[in-house]
């Protein structure tokens, strides 16, 4: 698993869209896990068509986190 961070600075200014846009032309489905409190985050990713699968603790931190996917299939 990796991650990809928009330093706050650059947020809200398109680049979060143009990397998820690239890695969606080469991917048919993504998954990925954002905290719950992390609304700014989530609502991104919903606008980006990730659907909420689950809602999990992260062990490491024990902060309450969505598992969320995307399907080329289910975006068309």
């Amino acid at each position: 698993m990796i991650g990809i961070f928009v330093d706050r600075k650059y947020r809200s200014s398109g680049v979060g869209h143009k990397l998820i846009k690239y890695v969606k032309e080469s991917h048919n489905e993504l998954r990925l896990e954002v905290y719950t409190k992390n609304k700014g985050a989530v609502n991104f990713y919903k606008r980006e068509d990730f659907n909420i699968i689950s809602k999990q603790v992260e062990l490491d931190t024990d902060e309450t986190e969505y598992l969320m996917s995307w399907n080329k299939i289910n975006s068309d």
